[in-house]
């Protein structure tokens, strides 16, 4: 499994994005609940998390390891193909009003 993590806010990676890799994965988490206001004062209110894979396998192992489709604090996801096809979860919540 090839795995670049990209951008994590809380944990401080911002790195250049890795051409080699061509599949893309984004996530995006709301605060843990009980740090909220502390959060958007240090991340800007959310938690992303950017990643890139060598294939799309790479990617949905690296989200079932963590769990990320079923996580609570999950606004959206999305997974970007080399040619330019994206996959978007979590996207219905927020159009129903959802956080």
């Amino acid at each position: 499994m090839t795995i670049k993590i990209i951008r994590h806010r809380p944990s401080g990676i911002d790195v250049p994005d890795d051409v080699t890799l061509p599949f893309r994965l984004e996530v995006n988490l709301q605060p843990p609940e009980f740090m909220q206001v502390a959060f958007v004062c240090l991340y800007g209110g959310s938690e992303e998390i950017v990643a890139k894979g060598a294939s799309r396998e790479d990617l949905d192992r690296f989200v079932n390891d963590l769990k990320l489709r079923d996580h609570p604090r999950l606004r959206w996801m999305r997974v970007t193909a080399p040619d330019g096809t994206v996959e978007m979860y979590g996207y219905s919540r927020l159009l129903q009003g959802g956080s």
